[in-house]
């Protein structure tokens, strides 16, 4: 019967012994490690799943629900803009509403009532002076005006106004109006009927715009100590914030009445010397 067997030689034996001791030590480290990993593991995954999951699924829901309300409140204020500024216009952006009170019997004096004098002429200037202003080519297009418009001469844009300004004019126009004979001194019979023309135009002008706005502020009466007649009390009104139109405007201005600035095509220079401030036809 034969036996296989091997037989180790000392040095066989001590390699052999060197070898299973490193094996040995290794599958220790091995243990150690594995028990020190699993030891850690059921610690961290309790305070993912007790801490960190809940507050990423919070957070996840914030976030999710103020998405939504921006959305809602970006579409609302676009849907309130829209009702507001049915017309487009550059100028809607420089829009801003408050309260405010007109005074009763307010327009008796003043700086834009009463007898011409300069400082009457510089407080309307103020009003009319920057009146006219650049639009750009999109500005046009919005509009749907870009076959009904002039060119600025430098190509920068085109000219215009916006409707308040012509309003004011308006007013403007109807004091002049009042004092002709010392706006317009020997008017001749032609001249006066011109000038009777314009103000039935700014009247009628004024009423359409009255009604265009349709100001809904409540007027109520009170009973005075110098009249039997009841008379209105001081109104409250929505009104633009003037100052902040004004400087939209006069980052704007053009100055349209200047000699020689526009040329019609075929007419010549629209505007001469003293020509054009008083007019908006």
């Amino acid at each position: 019967m034969h036996e296989e067997y091997s037989v180790n030689s000392p040095s066989d034996r001590a390699s052999s012994e060197t070898i299973t001791g490193s094996s040995a030590r290794h599958n220790l480290f091995e243990k150690v490690s594995f028990m020190t990993e699993n030891s850690g593991k059921p610690h961290r995954q309790r305070f993912w799943r007790r801490h960190v999951l809940p507050f990423c699924f919070h957070l996840f829901i914030f976030l999710v629900y103020s998405t939504l309300a921006i959305l809602a409140l970006d579409s609302r204020s676009k849907s309130v803009q829209q009702k507001q500024n049915l017309l487009y216009s550059p100028a809607n952006e420089a829009l801003r509403w408050k309260l405010h009170e007109f005074n009763s019997g307010d327009g008796h004096e003043g700086p834009y009532s009463g007898y011409p004098r300069p400082e009457l002429e510089e407080a309307w200037d103020g009003l009319l002076g920057k009146m006219n202003v650049r639009f750009s080519l999109d500005d046009l297009r919005a509009f749907n005006r870009v076959e009904d418009a002039v060119q600025l001469p430098d190509g920068s844009g085109y000219a215009g106004t916006l409707n308040i300004y012509h309003e004011i004019h308006c007013v403007k126009w109807m004091h002049t109006y009042m004092y002709q004979e010392h706006y317009y001194p020997n008017l001749d019979d032609a001249q006066r009927e011109e000038n009777r023309l314009h103000s039935e135009h700014c009247l009628n002008h004024l009423r359409k715009s009255a009604m265009c706005h349709g100001d809904v502020g409540m007027v109520t009466y009170r009973w005075g100590n110098t009249s039997r007649k009841p008379q209105a009390a001081a109104t409250a009104h929505q009104c633009i914030d003037w100052d902040l139109l004004a400087e939209w405007t006069n980052e704007r201005t053009i100055d349209m009445f200047k000699p020689g600035f526009l040329v019609h095509p075929t007419k010549g220079p629209a505007y001469l010397e003293g020509e054009g401030k008083d007019l908006m036809e």
